[in-house]
């Protein structure tokens, strides 16, 4: 039977207790395996930084010459 999205959203609409909640959480399907950098969606879902953060440079505080 497929995961029907509609009729489980309607059904977390209506829970009102934690317990509740949880019985239409568990509902949901398993997920599929993890993906892998093969996987074609895979650097949309994990971007890789090309380069390092860079960081401000500025300084907040004054001094003050004796």
């Amino acid at each position: 039977m497929a995961f029907d999205r509609e009729a489980w959203k309607e059904k977390l609409d209506k829970a009102q207790t934690t317990e509740e909640i949880t019985a239409v959480i568990m509902e949901l399907p398993d997920r599929g395996p993890p993906m892998t950098p093969d996987d074609p969606d895979y650097f949309f879902m994990e971007p890789m930084l090309k380069f390092k953060p860079s960081t401000p440079t500025t300084r907040t505080t004054k001094t003050k010459d004796g």
